[in-house]
């Protein structure tokens, strides 16, 4: 029984990740990104990452384009302490049954999560150093009517990521390469979509002689900075909504956890069959309405492209 019990709660989970997930439900719809995130591969310049890979190597590797440095302790520990702590709460949740233990297991993807989590508040790091540039760039360009110039003036005020490619665009640039060729690195390494329009517009601008074609580039930066604007303002009003599903999440999952301390409850639920089956579809579905909520939460117009 308690291997049909583990075996039937696997296929519980693979089939309502299929159903919620799967390209072409409602749901999927609803929260899918935008269509290039939704690959499973991810360029980072001549590397390439699976977003499902949990080889701890190719981790590492990752993790230093988010600036995060996930040494081999680190790795061997989140591991640990997730799959003792996984394993742990799916035995005293379902009526602490031994095969159950093998959950732990699960907790060979925490890194992946947490890396992916990583990631994502990567972006707001990027999009700050990319505005910062922008800013000053744009400032000088008005005034030098040389782009050329204007990056060499500002390359010293920026972070060292950025001055990195403000120096491959004056080489290129220097070397007859047109504007929108000399930029692709950064549009590589900072992917958003304004920022290609600028250099489209910073393109048109170069060609037609610079001088007045110039100010539309600051037109450009404050609908950068309104959008991010609007994107804080966004999250921080989601912030009270969050909290509330947390609390409210945590409190269904331990619930059978604390069953084990009430015999009565736990010979009801956790010591039975449909009572585990009760347990699983709440769990289900509190994981379901986390995913949905994390992608709301997460909408942001600035997405790459």
């Amino acid at each position: 029984m308690n291997l049909l019990f583990a075996m039937f709660l696997t296929i519980l989970i693979y089939t309502f990740i299929r159903v919620v997930f799967q390209p072409k439900s409602a749901i999927s719809e609803l929260i899918s990104e935008n269509e290039n995130k939704s690959k499973n591969v991810e360029n980072r310049g001549s590397r390439k990452y699976s977003r499902f890979s949990l080889n701890p190597k190719l981790l590492k590797q990752e993790a230093l384009d988010y600036e995060w440095d996930l040494s081999t302790g680190k790795w061997l520990l989140i591991t640990l302490a997730s799959s003792i702590t996984l394993a742990l709460f799916a035995y005293f949740s379902f009526g602490r049954e031994e095969i159950l233990l093998l959950f732990g297991f699960l907790g060979l993807g925490v890194p992946r999560i947490l890396l992916n989590q990583k990631k994502r508040k990567h972006r707001v790091i990027l999009l700050d150093r990319l505005l910062v540039f922008l800013n000053a760039f744009t400032s000088t360009l008005l005034v030098t009517h040389q782009p050329v110039k204007a990056l060499k003036e500002i390359k010293e005020l920026q972070h060292y990521t950025v001055q990195e490619e403000i120096e491959k665009i004056i080489i290129s640039m220097n070397s007859g390469i047109g504007v929108e060729k000399s930029f692709t690195g950064l549009i590589e390494k900072y992917p958003f979509k304004m920022l290609s329009f600028y250099v489209d517009q910073l393109e048109i601008a170069t060609t037609d002689g610079g001088g007045s074609t110039y100010k539309i580039l600051t037109s450009v930066v404050n609908d950068i900075e309104s959008e991010k604007t609007l994107v804080a303002k966004l999250r921080t009003e989601l912030v009270k909504e969050k909290r509330a599903f947390y609390q409210n999440a945590l409190f269904v999952l331990l619930m059978p956890f604390a069953f084990n301390f009430m015999p009565k409850m736990a010979e009801v639920l956790t010591g039975t069959f449909p009572g585990k089956m009760v347990i699983a579809f709440n769990f289900l579905a509190v994981i379901g309405i986390y995913f949905i909520v994390r992608k709301l939460a997460n909408f942001n117009p600035m997405a790459e492209k």
